[in-house]
């Protein structure tokens, strides 16, 4: 059970539990969309917050070296090929931050891209509270339909469901508030839609097999997400999605008792959703089967699933790193007895551990990459990013 909490609440968190004492309690997954994407006070939401990079929660991709926005830029300048050149080319970043990778995909269509890409490359960066919740259906967009669409690290931020294995079957974590003052706290009720435990029957998850307490996540708001991407994807068209997860047969294990929903807080690990309401990111890994099946429902078809090292990899990373440490840092090698030389050592040092950070099997390199496409010559297989060299 998570713990009550009494102390170091937000004046979010002491808001919402009065209302839940009012009214009755909730869902995780509508309290964890309360947290992070409520207008007045959520994680996402709130005026002046910087949850990502150094001086934030947490670390993403993009933090770490502009390089891999470069690789990312490769990618796409391969697939408008293979489109047939369009112009304009509509890349449309859902979750798109503070606009680092839509930069250094710019820097690097600028400097290194095929001639004319950077001239077609129309990128519309989208925040993510328009993501997870999307304008109405019959609202203007000229923007669209897109030749692709790009994710990095969204989809674990989306609200999700709590299930529990209990004596008396399957159960749904709720959010209750107790005590005066108010505070919050947990309790288990029966499923709130039949869609959660659909979910799990959906890809043979055998729970009732499974340790009694055994938790997992169900994302259904991702599977929704997918098919809105598909209905503005043209009709020649790539999904590109990076996130940390796996699919349902890995995700859902017995030996992953209390499944996988983490916060993060000042760079802090926590497994407290409760605590610091509105000021701390909850997530959860992502399940790229259930991305993989709903697209299939879309006309989506999957062109590969690769960890993010080997995408890195096969989009010539290393080699361009190399080359840019070469041409940056030439004296780390030929005058490091030097000031100068010193510090070209320790330049160089920086960026080949930030590039180690990218590809570390156990960190980011870890993370999926899942391509799926409609129309695109060859269904996608010769993307450079399902071809990581070997050796």
């Amino acid at each position: 059970m998570m713990a009550t909490h009494t102390r170091g609440q937000t004046a979010l968190g002491q808001a919402l539990a009065a209302a839940i004492a009012e009214r009755g309690p909730i869902t995780f997954a509508d309290y964890m969309e309360v947290a992070l994407y409520y207008p007045e006070g959520g994680y996402y939401t709130q005026a002046g917050r910087v949850p990502q990079g150094w001086e934030g929660d947490y670390l993403t991709s993009t933090d770490l070296h502009p390089l891999f926005g470069a690789a990312i830029g490769r990618q796409l300048a391969q697939i408008w090929d293979l489109l047939g050149r369009p112009r304009p080319f509509n890349v449309l970043e859902n979750g798109a931050g503070r606009g680092h990778l839509a930069r250094d995909i710019a820097t690097w269509a600028a400097e290194s891209a095929p001639d004319g890409f950077a001239e077609a490359l129309a990128y519309h960066p989208r925040d993510i509270r328009d993501v997870v919740a999307p304008p109405p259906a019959d609202a203007a967009d000229p923007s669209g339909p897109f030749h692709v669409v790009l994710s990095n690290e969204l989809i674990d931020a989306f609200a999700v469901h709590v299930v529990e294995h209990t004596a008396d079957g399957l159960a749904e974590v709720y959010v209750d508030a107790t005590g005066t003052p108010p505070h919050l706290t947990e309790r288990l009720g029966p499923p709130a839609t039949p869609a959660v435990a659909d979910y799990l029957a959906r890809f043979a998850i055998p729970w009732q097999r499974f340790p009694l307490g055994w938790r997992a996540e169900v994302n259904l708001a991702a599977e929704a997400w997918l098919a809105r991407v598909a209905d503005r994807l043209a009709p020649h068209g790539v999904v590109i999605t990076i996130d940390y997860g796996d699919t349902a047969r890995r995700l859902y294990t017995a030996e992953r008792r209390r499944g996988t929903l983490l916060c993060y807080h000042q760079h802090q690990i926590s497994d407290d959703p409760l605590a610091l309401t509105g000021a701390q990111d909850i997530t959860a890994h992502v399940n790229f089967s259930a991305l993989i099946a709903t697209g299939q429902r879309h006309g989506l078809r999957r062109a590969g699933l690769v960890t993010q090292r080997d995408f890195l990899l096969g989009l010539g990373l290393r080699t361009e790193a190399e080359a840019l440490a070469a041409q940056r840092f030439p004296l780390a090698e030929t005058a490091r007895h030097t000031d100068a030389g010193q510090r070209d050592y320790l330049r160089r040092a920086s960026l080949r551990h930030a590039i180690a950070a990218l590809l570390a099997p156990a960190g980011m390199g870890g993370f999926r990459v899942l391509i799926q496409q409609r129309g695109l010559p060859g269904s996608g297989k010769t993307l450079l990013g399902l071809h990581a060299p070997q050796g």
